[in-house]
């Protein structure tokens, strides 16, 4: 038995160098071929954009605006799972993120009022 284990495991190895040769001959030749041929350039958030598609509006955000809203949904899956799992603590955690994200929210929106009046 012994001899037999090494016979097929060198079968095989043999049969799945024939199954891959071709796809590996295939992938060589993509990646030669890949190389000849100058790289496309990817577009970058600061291009412009063609004349023919419509320019991205911008929403600028504070960035205590975004945190707030992040602690705001954070707090939310903290009080659902609370309630899934019957887990006061983790409930009142949920519900105190949430107040503390609507509280920032807040500030960012007043900081963001006052930057667009002074813009004007």
């Amino acid at each position: 038995m012994d001899g037999a284990a090494p016979a097929f495991e060198t079968a095989i190895s043999e049969l799945v160098q024939e199954i891959d040769a071709p796809r590996l001959r295939r992938n060589r030749r993509d990646v030669i071929g890949r190389n000849k041929r100058p790289a496309s350039r990817i577009p970058l958030a600061t291009d412009e954009a063609p004349p023919h598609l419509p320019k991205p509006k911008e929403f600028p955000m504070h960035k205590d605006q975004v945190e707030g809203a992040a602690k705001d949904m954070g707090g939310k899956a903290k009080e659902a799972v609370g309630k899934m799992t019957d887990n006061e603590r983790l409930e009142a955690e949920g519900n105190m993120d949430q107040a503390e994200g609507k509280v920032q929210k807040g500030v960012g929106d007043l900081k963001e009022g006052a930057r667009d009046a002074l813009k004007k």
